[in-house]
């Protein structure tokens, strides 16, 4: 029997309610249950005393257990608005019938308030519509008594021992049903303190497991809020900053941790307009006036009707240095390689996939480094000598001979200038995360000590025709002591000189 009444307790019952929910629900339930065993207890008493109306008190019952019924059933479908409102309407129709058919001598109306007080508490955290829906049937109910009251209307008259056995029904009836209520609402106020109290418990448990973590955290934890400022901080927060406690902490005003108010501000409006930021990189000062570099991450929370800041700040100063120190290097190289003309590039196996070139390479190749990667073949042909099959002949003789390989050759860039380029091609297989079937190599603008070259092997050429002409033996030796030029009157003969 037990389990039976467990089951029609808990129809309905399922864990996507809330703690509220299925304890109003339990509730319900329960009340219903417990009317319908009054109902049929009354009637089987109501008929042995009062036969004359027995088929008057059988039908109420009927109409009592149907409407109970009807809502437990819906409870059990997840009605839950519409088993409300047949649970009340119950109320109202079945005391309107009593005092319709015996009259206001009967004393059933004084059922009413007790039941509407019941109800008001019984769904006092429910919605507006369960407030109304009480109003309107209570209004009903009171307006259908006091017409009764001022007609003296009744279906039936009474004897006065039928009067004296319905007067004990209404009390006995108003008792039960106070009773009844009055033990399910105290029942039921103490699961849900039972409930209440494994809750907090939990709570208590996993805010020391959380206040344990985050003392342990070298990220600075913290909860703020736009009228109160720091309201919670870790110690890991009051250690980034420099200050002596917690305490201390929550009592500075905000606004002087941030080195650039303007950034605090844009911040703030980014939370108030996506709710969030995450990994910003910002600037802070510590209690001396030092500054140093935070990652931010926070959101906004809504806690007790009010917009709240959590959030977890990093100090990430040694590794942003490190950053500024990388790109520093990074300018230098670039600007390196801008004065020496010199730019790098990298070229892969599969034809398919675009190389890769610097900014300077760009540049001497007469592109701008916005426009789209120029792929091999576009710059091999503008090569005077070189073919774009040339240039990948070289590439495949890095590969076999795993050496760098170097050539040159004249450039006309996109521009119309012409210039004297420098390779060198060497293909690499052991770079780690990267694709193995590919070469790197650098490129250098020359043209000037091309140009000087060409002008010197242009003069060298001029002088030995002069000396080859003069009647003169001429013989010019290096270092060394080794011929370096030997004119045709010194030695006639092409093939020893």
């Amino acid at each position: 029997m037990k389990r039976i009444i467990k089951l029609i307790v808990n129809a309905g019952v399922d864990e996507t309610l809330d703690i509220l929910q299925r304890a109003e629900l339990r509730t319900l339930n329960r009340i219903s249950l417990y009317v319908l065993f009054i109902a049929v207890a009354m009637t089987f008493c109501m008929t042995y005393f009062v036969q004359n109306h027995a088929w008057f008190i059988l039908t109420v019952s009927f109409v009592e257990l149907l409407l109970l019924a009807s809502v437990l059933a819906l409870n059990s479908v997840q009605r839950f608005a519409f088993a409300k409102q047949v649970f009340i309407f119950n109320t109202s129709f079945i005391i309107l019938l009593l005092v319709g058919y015996y009259g206001i001598s009967s004393n059933y109306h004084y059922i009413a308030p007790i039941s509407f007080l019941c109800l008001l508490y019984l769904f006092r955290e429910g919605s507006r519509s369960d407030f109304y829906t009480i109003l309107v049937n209570l209004t009903m109910c009171l307006g259908g008594v006091l017409f009764v009251y001022l007609t003296d209307f009744s279906i039936v008259q009474l004897n006065p021992e039928e009067l004296r056995v319905s007067r004990l029904g209404a009390y006995i009836s108003a008792t039960m049903v106070t009773i009844s209520i009055g033990s399910i609402l105290f029942v039921n106020s103490r699961h849900r303190f039972e409930i209440t109290r494994k809750h907090l418990q939990h709570l208590s448990g996993r805010s020391k497991m959380l206040t344990s973590i985050s003392e342990k955290l070298d990220e600075g934890l913290f909860k703020a809020s736009s009228s109160n400022g720091l309201e919670i901080v870790n110690d890991s927060f009051v250690k980034i900053f420099g200050y002596r406690s917690q305490e201390e902490m929550v009592k500075v005003n905000p606004v002087l941790i941030y080195d650039d108010l303007q950034q605090r501000d844009d911040i703030l409006d980014t939370i108030n307009k996506v709710g969030s930021v995450h990994n910003l990189l910002v600037k802070y000062r510590k209690k001396n006036g030092t500054l140093f570099y935070g990652r931010l991450s926070c959101n906004k929370i809504l806690e007790t009707g009010q917009d709240k800041i959590v959030g977890i700040v990093t100090d990430v100063t040694h590794e942003q240095e490190q950053n500024d120190r990388i790109q520093q290097s990074e300018r230098r190289l670039k600007e390196a390689q801008r004065i020496a003309k010199l730019g790098d590039f990298r070229l892969f196996d599969n034809h398919n996939k675009a190389p890769f070139w610097s900014e300077e390479a760009l540049r001497i190749h007469g592109f701008e480094t916005n426009e789209k990667t120029p792929g091999l073949q576009i710059i091999a042909a503008q090569l005077e000598h070189m073919s774009y099959d040339d240039f990948r002949n070289q590439c495949e003789h890095s590969k076999k001979t795993q050496k760098a390989v170097e050539f040159g050759d004249w450039y006309t860039d996109t521009k119309g200038i012409k210039k004297y380029l420098k390779y060198k091609i060497r293909f690499v297989d052991h770079v780690e995360g990267q694709n193995k079937n590919h070469w790197i190599g650098t490129v250098q603008d020359i043209s000037e000590s091309k140009k000087m070259e060409d002008e010197m092997e242009g003069n060298t050429r001029f002088f030995q025709h002069i000396l080859n002409q003069a009647p003169l033996e001429v013989a010019l030796l290096d270092s060394d002591f080794k011929y370096t030029f030997l004119s045709e009157q010194a030695v006639t003969n092409k093939d020893i000189r």
